[in-house]
């Protein structure tokens, strides 16, 4: 598999490994400002913030104190959960730009002395996901990387009821790994 991290989360920590700091201290006096990228600062007129939009208000940021910037998720997502969904953890959603805007701007950030820490949340990915598809079929290593539960039971009109009480859940039968009907 590779890395246990995904590449642009460990191109970030090892510029804090390298900046001569106590990699374990400088985030206990740095200022931190998180960007969500979408409403941040629009490039190209789409209507959608991006990475060069960002890029372009780093001199700002440093004039108003900001040592780390803390960047919402970029990854690629079907964005049904404003990017928190993610289907690819190495790669940049085109909404947002690619892997070479992405690369300028962590060059950006390190010339000007600040820091950049990506939120990754890779147990929140997208039902697109490599790792959930392969989890859904039953291939190992991934059989439980996601938790699948059965339902307990089905109502009268022969819905499935979901495995716990929680009202809002988003709970839905995969009749691919469902283990009994």
């Amino acid at each position: 598999m590779g890395h246990l991290l995904p590449p642009l989360l460990l191109v970030s920590l090892a510029a804090v490994l390298c900046s001569g700091q106590n990699p374990n201290e400088w985030w206990k006096t740095t200022i931190v400002y998180q960007i969500y990228p979408r409403s941040f600062q629009d490039s190209d007129g789409d209507g959608v913030g991006d990475i060069q939009g960002i890029i372009s208000r780093l001199d700002h940021l440093v004039d108003i104190g900001v040592e780390t910037i803390w960047l919402s998720p970029i990854y690629e997502s079907p964005m049904k959960d404003f990017g928190y969904d993610i289907s690819n953890f190495t790669d940049i959603d085109p909404l947002f730009g690619d892997l070479d805007d992405f690369a300028e701007l962590v060059q950006e950030v390190h010339d000007r002395d600040m820091k950049l820490v990506m939120d990754f949340i890779p147990n929140h990915s997208s039902n697109e996901h490599d790792w959930f598809q392969r989890s859904v079929r039953r291939e190992d290593p991934y059989t439980d990387y996601y938790v699948w539960l059965d339902p307990v039971g089905y109502d009268e009109e022969d819905n499935p009821i979901p495995p716990n009480n929680w009202v809002n859940s988003d709970w839905q039968l995969n009749s691919t790994s469902a283990t009994s009907n």
